[in-house]
């Protein structure tokens, strides 16, 4: 009888153990769905905030790059009064300089544009092709240059560059503010916001930004005609026909900037808003970029075809 009584125990309790386990594993099961389905819930809700950021992305792009391209009239050309935006050519980056313009019509400013055409062909196309209220097109007075296209760093290259400067001060010496750019660039939104404050110059840094000795980039900068920006502008001019034939004009520049006693009070415009070629290393970044994007400037991409394989590649060649 004990015996009985004992088996009777031991079974009642393996009975209640066995219990405990299945409702544990039940538990556990349970947890284990919840959790799977709040994790799928949560990736939902991710892809949906990325899509919702591509979509965004990519209606920035598409109102650039699709929207129609209405002319600027009469009525648009005193919008930026006393600001020429400047940039020079040849024949064989018209086509690059097309795109530009037309980005540039798409984001609807409207701007004072002065292009310099470095050769005949240029001259005689821009008139009949491009020019319009507000875009002036302006033959050398400097001496013709070739209609080649031109290898970077090469001879040729340099001193195409390097007449760059002497067409600042020109407007300068007008009492112009000007905005300098090259023409392997892309626009996306109007910089004109960012060239509001205390400054005598504003341009994009390429060195880092732990680099004791700031590197500016010439290729798009927005010159104030201060008393400093002219004391500047006149010095890198006469440096430029002193220093040795292959030095670059941007090299001249930060020479005089890093010298200039006072000094020149340089603006650093954001990099994230004043990308180069380098984010083409992201080739996503258009869609995530478009828009905080403000102008891209291709360079730390060389060569025409190069440039224009980017521009076509990531939706940005308009022509």
């Amino acid at each position: 009888m004990t015996t009985v009584m004992a088996t009777r125990k031991v079974n009642v309790s393996c009975v209640v153990r066995f219990s405990f386990l299945l409702l544990g594993a039940f538990l556990l099961v349970k947890w284990l769905q919840t959790k799977s389905l709040y994790s799928k819930q949560l990736e939902e809700m991710n892809s949906k905030e990325q899509v919702a950021h591509s979509v965004k992305a990519s209606n920035q792009i598409e109102s650039v790059a699709k929207s129609s391209s209405l002319p600027c009239t009469l009525g648009h050309d005193g919008r930026h009064d006393g600001v020429i935006l400047l940039t020079t050519t040849n024949a064989g980056f018209q086509d690059m300089t097309t795109n530009m313009l037309e980005s540039i019509r798409r984001v609807r400013i409207c701007p004072n544009i002065t292009i310099i055409a470095e050769d005949e062909q240029s001259y005689k196309y821009l008139t009949d092709k491009v020019a319009s209220p507000g875009v002036h097109i302006q033959k050398t007075d400097s001496g013709v240059m070739t209609s080649d296209r031109l290898r970077v760093y090469g001879r040729v290259y340099i001193q195409f560059v390097k007449k760059r400067a002497r067409y600042i001060l020109n407007f300068l010496n007008k009492g112009y503010d000007v905005l300098f750019t090259d023409v392997d660039t892309f626009w996306f939104q109007d910089p004109f916001p960012d060239f509001r404050g205390n400054f005598d110059i504003a341009m994009r840094q390429e060195a880092p930004p732990s680099s004791l000795t700031p590197v500016f980039c010439n290729g798009f900068g927005y010159y104030r005609a201060t008393e400093n920006t002219l004391a500047v502008v006149r010095e890198w001019v006469r440096l430029m026909s002193t220093t040795h034939k292959k030095t670059m004009d941007k090299d001249v520049l930060n020479l005089v900037i890093k010298n200039r006693k006072p000094a020149v009070r340089m603006k650093s415009l954001d990099s994230v808003k004043y990308p180069d070629g380098r984010v083409f290393r992201d080739k996503g970044w258009v869609k995530k970029r478009a828009n905080t994007t403000v102008v891209l400037h291709l360079s730390s991409v060389f060569g025409h075809n190069s440039k224009l394989k980017k521009l076509k590649d990531n939706g940005l060649w308009l022509i």
